[in-house]
């Protein structure tokens, strides 16, 4: 399956960094896909997202704040966690939706900013995949 940049999705089961505690919902966590991927790559490279929007005023550098906006993909307004970065092999998930351009610049400009990120093996792929 090919992920356009911006897209998201749900994944099931995710192990978060920082917590070591796994996501056990039955429809998955919502992720975002910062960059495409094609038919042949074996793993897709991805940032989490939440809802937990109250977050954000108290921790903004680490927080992207995206509105929901028709076609997003989004339930609601939502944070993306830039400080780590995942990496799973690629399944056939179908999209929610995908980001807008700006709204995606916004978020990968943000992350590639952020010196709380931690560098990781799977953060450092990814950065080496941006162009």
């Amino acid at each position: 399956m090919h992920y356009y940049e911006g897209t998201v999705i749900k994944k099931k089961n995710i192990l978060f960094k920082g917590t070591d505690k796994i996501d056990f919902r039955m429809g998955g966590h919502p992720i975002l896909l910062p960059i495409p991927f094609d038919h042949d790559d074996e793993y897709i490279y991805y940032l989490t997202l939440s809802s937990q929007v109250e977050r954000y005023p108290h921790d903004k550098e680490r927080y992207a704040l995206v509105k929901k906006v028709r076609g997003s993909g989004l339930d609601t307004n939502s944070i993306v966690d830039l400080k780590y970065v995942y990496k799973c092999p690629k399944t056939n998930n179908v999209p929610k939706g995908c980001l807008g351009p700006e709204a995606l610049q916004e978020v990968v400009t943000k992350f590639l900013n952020y010196i709380g990120v931690v560098k990781d093996s799977d953060c450092n792929e990814l950065l080496a995949l941006i162009p």
